[in-house]
């Protein structure tokens, strides 16, 4: 009597089980789902530090005693207001319940002076949400702030705001 040959190489190319096969698919759809998980976070956080950094101008300037507030009129139901520091030489505009202007406008913020007028931004917004606009000027060199809503590329129009310093 022999002894029996056992073939390694008829076990090494035989197919894996089918529960190894579902449970390595199990695994790669696991990774993949904490993968769009941990980028959809990210893309939350950085939004809200977005946010977050653009409040903190307008959190400064209501802090300092040599702010001044210009409220912007002309358009009803719209709420703009220039909060600005001459000292500092900047200031934030704050813009709510002002209609989208449409496809291929924008709305333009003027600053106005005895020297003649300059663009200070060029801005979309929703008709409710708060849209915060930094503008960086001298303001002493300036008399009004306006709002137009002008098509690109077009010369300027009629302001449908404004407010005087």
């Amino acid at each position: 009597m022999g002894i029996p040959v056992i073939s390694l190489r008829s076990k090494a190319t035989a197919s894996a089980p089918a529960w190894m096969i579902g449970a390595v698919t199990l695994v790669v759809e696991l990774v993949l789902v904490l993968a769009i998980m941990t980028a959809a976070s990210y893309r939350y956080e950085t939004g809200l530090y977005n946010r977050l950094s653009a409040q903190e101008p307008l959190l400064d300037l209501l802090h300092n005693a040599s702010t001044r507030i210009v409220l912007l009129t002309g358009r009803p139901g719209a709420s703009v207001r220039l909060i600005y520091d001459s000292a500092q030489k900047r200031g934030v505009l704050l813009v709510t319940n002002l209609a989208n202007p449409g496809d291929d406008f924008s709305y333009r913020v003027w600053l106005v002076g005895n020297n003649g007028s300059r663009t200070a931004w060029v801005f979309q917004t929703g008709s409710d949400a708060l849209t915060i606009v930094p503008i960086k000027a001298d303001f002493s060199l300036f008399r009004s702030v306006s709002i137009s809503v002008e098509q690109r590329n077009s010369a300027r129009s009629v302001p449908i705001l404004s407010g005087s310093f």
